[in-house]
């Protein structure tokens, strides 16, 4: 009776134009649930079981966003343009092609441009081709001999020039002559001969895109941004081509480019800052030069909240690597553990450090070691840190540590040994906080 109540609230609100509904069909009596949801066409799986069923699950949940989110009219498919290769000596561009065709239409409620069945007799074929990819995903088949033909070179600059949503399938056999540049910059799979895959990585892929789009266009609006231009994916060369001459600054989804690229793209002349949405309010709020302490703790309620450890790395990670993009420097007490934080910071530190590697005075991180932890700290450590603008604090030993034990390093086994760690990590902390 509760779950019956919910439904018609939700359905009252979807009429208000308050959320969408999609049903998702788990039980042969599910279309008995209420008699106006029985109205809507619900996504029906094969086995009735979203685990045994995920990808299809994936694909038709994704594919009723996406439509959603474009206002498709009903009954309008979402579309795949498959831009493939004819000529190779094992036709392996071409019968990989034709199996995505046939699958999007025998496994899916996709739809594809397919330019042998999908070009119309009488019209010019380049302008549908243009405007088949403006309105599709693109899906780029590299094989051997894609980045010689004109063609696919012209679809695949087609598709960065009208921001479509893109992914590449790798089914490279032998040797390519050439890599055609501008397929980079987008989304990579090396084909398994599971089609699942490559449609989940494409349909993902334009989800990021379209509310990428809506996000940063909102902030430019929201932050009154003078000058500003939007780019639904990571900046490359070919996007400031056609910017208007009175753009300066560039927004871009997270996460911010490395040290590397941006030194590449600031030689255009033209466009004087590439800005993330975290860079943007870390550059309001001044924090460049400042000592940011990081506190991360992997707690047994993480995943009753539905935060997962791949989650809760990729946190951790996203965090400090802007704090770095933006010119704060890192605290952490931690240890030497293989895949600890530690380890992890360090190798987001030698990456993003906003300075000159060449600067070896220049300290992007400072690392807390309690006793006896800073024990295990071999030369190799000592190398690799400072190489990784590491600063490296070792704290006060705790009273009652005798001399012989001082430079020793043991595990907390005991009472007595796991008291004198804890008394060691409390002067740490103390010693970071008033510092």
């Amino acid at each position: 009776t509760i779950w019956d109540e919910y439904i018609k609230e939700l359905l009252v609100k979807q009429d208000n134009g308050a959320l969408k509904i999609f049903a998702v069909k788990l039980s042969k009596y599910a279309f008995d649930i209420n008699p106006l949801l029985q109205e809507e066409q619900f996504i029906c799986l094969k086995n009735e079981n979203i685990e045994t069923d995920w990808h299809e699950f994936q694909i038709r949940l994704y594919d009723n966003i996406l439509r959603y989110l474009k206002s498709y009219k009903v009954g309008q498919k979402l579309k795949l343009f498959i831009s493939h290769s004819k000529k190779d000596k094992d036709h392996l561009g071409e019968s990989t092609a034709i199996s995505l065709r046939d699958y999007l239409r025998s496994d899916t409620k996709l739809d594809s441009f397919f330019d042998v069945n999908d070009i119309l007799d009488g019209h010019q074929f380049a302008q549908q081709i243009q405007s088949g990819i403006a309105s599709s995903l693109l899906v780029i088949i590299e094989s051997d001999t894609y980045s010689e033909r004109e063609w696919c070179r012209i679809e695949a600059i087609s598709g960065k020039k009208n921001n479509v949503p893109s992914i590449l399938v790798n089914v490279l056999n032998g040797v390519s002559s050439r890599t055609f540049p501008y397929l980079g910059n987008m989304p990579k799979i090396r084909f398994n001969g599971k089609w699942d895959d490559v449609i989940i990585l494409l349909l993902r892929t334009a989800l990021d895109q379209y509310y990428e789009k809506e996000y940063l266009e909102q902030l430019v609006m929201k932050c009154d941004l003078q000058n500003t231009s939007i780019l639904p994916v990571p900046p490359e060369l070919m996007n400031l081509i056609n910017i208007e001459d009175n753009i300066k600054s560039i927004l871009y989804p997270e996460p911010p480019l490395g040290r590397e690229e941006l030194e590449v793209l600031n030689k255009n002349g033209k466009i004087t800052s590439f800005v993330t949405p975290s860079q943007l309010y870390s550059n309001m709020n001044k924090i460049q030069d400042k000592k940011i302490a990081i506190s991360i703790s992997e707690t047994p309620e993480a995943l009753t909240k539905g935060i997962g450890k791949a989650m809760f790395d990729d946190l951790s990670v996203e965090i400090a690597r802007h704090l770095l993009v933006t010119g704060a420097k890192l605290v952490y007490g931690g240890d030497l553990r293989i895949g600890g934080f530690t380890k992890l910071l360090c190798d987001l530190s030698c990456q993003y450090g906003i300075k000159e590697k060449s600067d070896p005075s220049t300290i992007y991180f400072t690392n807390y070691f309690a006793w006896p932890i800073f024990n295990r700290l071999s030369k190799s450590d000592i190398a690799e840190f400072k190489y990784d603008r590491v600063e490296i604090v070792k704290t006060e030993i705790p009273k009652g540590v005798g001399e012989e034990d001082k430079g020793k390093f043991f595990e907390p086994t005991t009472p007595s040994k796991m008291f004198l760690w804890a008394n060691s990590l409390s002067i740490m902390r103390k010693e970071m906080e008033e510092k």
